[in-house]
């Protein structure tokens, strides 16, 4: 009995760690290919002039990123150049914008609607990004007004309408940069309010029949 029991015991410790091993080699896998296609989603963003990376060409996809930078990025997105955002002649009035290189490219993406504050005067200036609200910008640059009323509908919103596609964050998640262009390129990917165009053939970046494979 004592050998019986043994061996079903070393049977199942066997077949416990095969199984361990195997999701190990699954959950490696799966993460090794979610990387893969967030730098494939940033490469391409990076050929449309939207991501950009420091002098050595790195696009820091790891690195996680301050609203402030957010809004460059959006501001690219929506087409805009560096050039044109950086000598706004509208600056920014939030209260709390501590550098004044960015007074007049928030001033620009005020008076484009993308975004609005902290609803007490201040931007949240060198705050991280959460997922909610780089939803919050992408959907008004989609043509959707988002009022405080309607922000906590948001995430949900950006998941219905597969901005959030291929990406695991929830709403409250201070997302790294290959989140951000996996949801950018969702974006472009996504039809402006109240058209059959996506914004991404709308702005120029993609043509009417776009050679990118569609993100289910």
């Amino acid at each position: 009995m004592r050998k019986s029991t043994r061996r079903i015991l070393a049977i199942v410790l066997a077949v416990t760690m095969i199984l361990t091993s195997m999701a190990t080699a699954v959950f490696a896998a799966e993460t090794s290919n979610d990387a893969s296609t967030y730098a494939d989603s940033a490469n391409i963003l990076k050929g449309f002039g939207i991501f950009v990376g420091d002098e050595n060409g790195d696009l820091m996809l790891e690195q996680q990123l301050t609203r402030q930078d957010a809004v460059i990025i959006a501001l690219r997105l929506m087409g805009k150049q560096d050039v044109e955002f950086e000598t706004y002649e509208m600056p920014s009035d939030f209260t709390d914008i501590l550098d004044e290189y960015y007074l007049p490219i928030i001033g620009m993406a005020q008076d484009l609607g993308l975004v609005e504050g902290m609803g007490d005067g201040t931007f949240g200036f060198d705050q991280l990004v959460t997922a909610q609200q780089l939803e919050t910008i992408l959907l008004r640059a989609l043509g959707f007004e988002i009022t405080d009323d309607i922000y906590a509908d948001v995430h949900q919103m950006a998941q219905e309408m597969g901005l959030t596609n291929l990406v695991t964050a929830d709403g409250t998640t201070e997302i790294t940069r290959d989140i951000v262009a996996q949801m950018m390129l969702n974006t472009l990917n996504t039809n402006v309010k109240d058209t059959e165009e996506k914004l991404g053939v709308q702005l120029g970046f993609m043509e009417e029949e776009p050679q990118l494979a569609a993100l289910e």
